[in-house]
């Protein structure tokens, strides 16, 4: 037969049920607005009678033995945490390409009063004024100043553009940075959840905290995470060890060499900026494979070529006479063909080296006002723009034109060296027919007055350009422009789209885990009452024994 005082013992454990479901439900309110915080429940069993040898029974019928707790579990589903994880990647990617092309956008300033149409446009108005009056002082001085401000202008854009990807190149090491801390982190977790978990009990609040650093490292790089069954938990960047158990597996950063042929870690692009790294596992040096996030969208920005280096070009033989020698060097090794900041650095200084060379090859041809005093004639020979060295060396790489483009100092010191006069064929046969054939040419041109033939040859360079991207000078750079607006706008849409999906993904998240104040506030009042009826069985037990131990068989005394 049954004990008499077994009703107490269920009742007991009604009362503790209650209590710990009211103790979890406080929990979840104290918690729902903790970041990470998944809510938690309590999963209650019934307890089996144990009716062997006619124990717990009542005519042959079994009587339950209670309530008892079987667990406390977070309500979590795995699943939509791989899809937030998988959308918050890509919303980390393109947030970065995002604000990288906004800024480039702004560094280019187009359009406005100050883009490089704008003073453009504004230095060859000033050579169309000085082929109406070539020998005016004034419109000489003109021209001077706009050329130093269309130099002043891509050197800025490109010094801004070095800038940038130095400053991109800084965040890839603070994001290498994060990684490594949340991978020790998780690994002081994973030795924290074992131990507590290895009694039997659920480590929830410390898995919430290893999962919130999951979610942060999902948007910085591609992760995989793992967990067997002896709870021994995995993080993988690309199939590599990242964190196994309590051991994690450090990133490092490695400046790339200052060639694109040197080193194990060669130079990327010819127009990089120096010291730029790679990102590789610690311990053995091997790069590590970025396919996703923050530190993707960074390494695409800072690298991306938009395809092969070409060459850049000589100066043309329709201009020097000659044949133009082969390509100044080889591609680089660069695999990455994002349009990215090298891109828009290797297309301005495609734009400044062939206005520099052509512009240079045409002004050298024509002659200045300016007497030479060893031949007697006027100045020739004369270079428009320099790269401010003493002599320009197109093969050297280290000076990319855009970054150190100006007018040469014959320009700069006197304006008279502008040269606007040229003699063609059939001038030099009539010039010569007055004053000898015999007369040397630099001579004959000091008879040319008001010829404004070379500034005319130079204007034609406008509508006429030898960059292989496009027909012209001012349709390469509204090109150019063009493809960053494009690239810019498809980044944020990308980037609002990503948006909208991890905001969707994370409220079917919370729909599960997150903690609903009302509903909570339900549970307590439920547990409450089931408390208060757990407290009431027990007063009518005691009263039930107090019966019988105090009252039975008093009766007739």
């Amino acid at each position: 037969m049954r004990p008499t005082f077994y009703g107490l013992e269920i009742a007991r454990k009604g009362l503790h049920v209650s209590q710990a479901n009211l103790e979890v439900t406080a929990h979840n309110i104290a918690n729902a607005n903790t970041e990470g915080y998944t809510r938690q429940q309590v999963v209650q069993k019934a307890v089996e009678p144990n009716v062997g040898m006619g124990l717990f029974a009542y005519g042959g019928y079994a009587v339950v033995g209670g309530v008892d707790i079987q667990q406390v579990r977070q309500i979590r589903d795995a699943y939509l945490d791989i899809q937030y994880r998988k959308e918050v990647l890509s919303l980390g990617e393109w947030e970065v390409k995002r604000d990288i092309l906004s800024y480039i956008e702004a560094i280019f300033n187009e359009p406005s009063d100050s883009g490089i149409n704008t003073v453009l446009n504004e230095f060859f108005n000033a050579l169309q004024a000085l082929s109406l009056n070539p020998e005016d002082p004034t419109t000489r001085a003109t021209v001077q100043q706009k050329a130093l401000a269309l130099t002043e202008n891509i050197r800025n854009v490109y010094t801004k553009l070095e800038e940038l990807q130095r400053e991109a190149n800084q965040a890839i090491i603070s994001y290498v940075s994060d990684i490594n801390a949340y991978a020790q982190e998780i690994a002081a977790l994973n030795e924290q959840i074992y131990k507590f978990e290895i009694t039997g009990k659920p480590a929830n609040d410390l898995r919430d905290q290893r999962n919130l650093l999951v979610d942060k490292l999902a948007k910085i790089v591609q992760v995989s995470v793992y967990e067997d069954a002896n709870g021994r938990f995995r993080v993988d960047i690309a199939g590599q060890t990242l964190v196994y158990h309590t051991k994690a597996y450090l990133l490092d950063t490695v400046k790339r060499s200052s060639s694109v042929e040197d080193g194990k870690y060669p130079k990327n692009n010819y127009i990089d900026v120096d010291d730029l790294v790679e990102v590789v596992w610690k311990d053995t040096g091997e790069k590590v494979n970025i396919t996703g996030g923050i530190l993707k969208g960074y390494i695409d920005m800072r690298d991306g070529i938009g395809g092969k280096e070409q060459p850049l070009p000589g100066v043309p033989e329709e201009l020097s006479g000659t044949t133009p020698t082969a390509g100044q060097f080889k591609p680089a090794p660069n695999q990455n063909t994002e349009y990215g900041i090298p891109y828009y650095m290797r297309m301005w200084n495609l734009f400044a080296h062939t206005l520099m060379i052509t512009f240079n090859e045409i002004h050298s041809q024509g002659y200045a006002l300016v007497v030479d005093e060893e031949t007697g004639g006027l100045r020739t020979g004369i270079d428009f723009f320099s790269d401010g060295s003493g002599s320009y060396d197109p093969t050297d790489l280290s000076r990319p034109i855009a970054k150190y483009i100006t007018i040469s100092d014959d320009i700069r010191n006197d304006w008279n060296n502008i040269a606007a006069i040229y003699l063609d064929k059939n001038d030099i046969d009539d010039l010569s027919k007055y004053f000898g054939e015999d007369v040397d040419e630099s001579v004959l041109a000091t008879y040319a007055k008001g010829n404004n033939k070379n500034i005319l040859r130079l204007l034609e360079l406008r509508y006429k350009t030898y960059v292989p991207e496009c027909d012209n000078m001012d349709n390469f750079t509204k090109a150019l422009i063009s493809t960053l607006g494009v690239a810019s706008r498809q980044a944020a849409h990308m980037a609002d789209n990503q948006e909208m999906l991890v905001n969707e993904m994370d409220k079917r998240r919370q729909s599960v885990s997150g903690v609903s104040l009302d509903e909570e506030m339900a549970n307590m009042v439920r547990f409450q009452h089931a408390y208060n009826a757990s407290a009431r069985i027990l007063t009518a037990i005691d009263e039930m024994l107090d019966v019988l131990i105090n009252r039975m068989g008093v009766v007739g005394r």
